[in-house]
């Protein structure tokens, strides 16, 4: 038997056993990330939710008003974690729908001269009008989409995101 050829059998079959295990770490590692990008994204909501509970209390409007602008500034967070893959398609979709379910009756009493209420959907028109997200971000565009009932299924996410990651390029 020629020695060279078993070397070469060999190192092959070393070099495609290393592929193999590098591959799976690199999954591994890509799951992982993912589970941490969630979790923070839960604990960051709970923490959020706290702010919601103390503005309701205090019936505060800047309390609530912060609330809001946390909760929004999370959402965009979770849109830039989706668009590179980081929160699966079937997550996004289920937020979404909490998030268009909140934009058409999520409200906090306040105490003003009068007596007020603070909406998630009046701040939403407040911070786009005011210019809080950047002119032509296109996620302002994604959650008038959601807000506006346009995603309803899973497939409209994922034609969604196909053509925001076509504009990119």
């Amino acid at each position: 038997m020629n020695w060279q050829l078993v070397l070469v059998l060999l190192t092959a079959i070393g070099a495609l056993i290393t592929a193999i295990f590098t591959a799976n770490a690199a999954d591994a590692t890509r799951k992982a990330a993912r589970g941490s990008a969630l979790l923070s994204c839960l604990d960051k909501y709970v923490a959020i939710r706290k702010d919601r509970r103390k503005a309701i209390e205090n019936r505060k409007r800047d309390l609530a008003e912060e609330y809001y602008r946390e909760i929004l500034d999370l959402h965009w967070n979770e849109y830039h974690l989706w668009l590179q893959g980081v929160i699966p398609d079937e997550i996004m979709f289920s937020w979404l729908q909490i998030r268009k379910r909140n934009f058409e009756s999520d409200k906090i009493e306040v105490e003003t001269d009068a007596r007020g209420t603070i909406t998630y959907q009046s701040q939403w028109q407040e911070l786009k009008t005011t210019n809080y997200f950047e002119q032509n971000d296109p996620f302002v565009g994604f959650m008038d989409k959601t807000h506006s009932g346009q995603i309803t299924h899973l497939a409209d996410l994922k034609k969604i995101k196909k053509e925001l990651m076509h504009e990119k390029l």
